[in-house]
């Protein structure tokens, strides 16, 4: 028999992949493929979350959340297109005052 080719070590650049159907549920399963050139490493959906994986825009590592597993090419939070998350005391009050009218 021959050697069996190992997966690299460090984190893996991961691409979903629609494997097969489920036969008893009818849905579609997935598994994430590592697409790093020689890497041999994928793993399911359900057991990818908490995995590290590099991003596919910035190219920096991240830990694979429950979001990015709905994603073709998952990418970090910072990479990710949306309202900024620090918004700060000053612009929500000046914002109520601009609703409330003042009160």
């Amino acid at each position: 028999m021959g050697k069996r080719k190992k997966a690299h070590v460090g984190p893996h650049k991961y691409q979903r992949i629609l494997w097969k159907s489920r036969k008893v549920e009818g849905e579609p399963y997935y598994i994430f493929k590592c697409m790093l050139p020689g890497c041999t490493h994928f793993v399911p959906r359900e057991l990818v979350i908490g995995n590290e994986c590099e991003c596919w825009r910035c190219g920096k590592t991240f830990i694979m959340t429950l979001p990015a597993t709905y994603l073709k090419k998952p990418h970090c939070m910072s990479c990710t297109k949306g309202r900024p998350e620090d918004v700060s005391v000053d612009d929500v009050t000046a914002n109520l005052d601009k609703i409330l009218g003042g009160f």
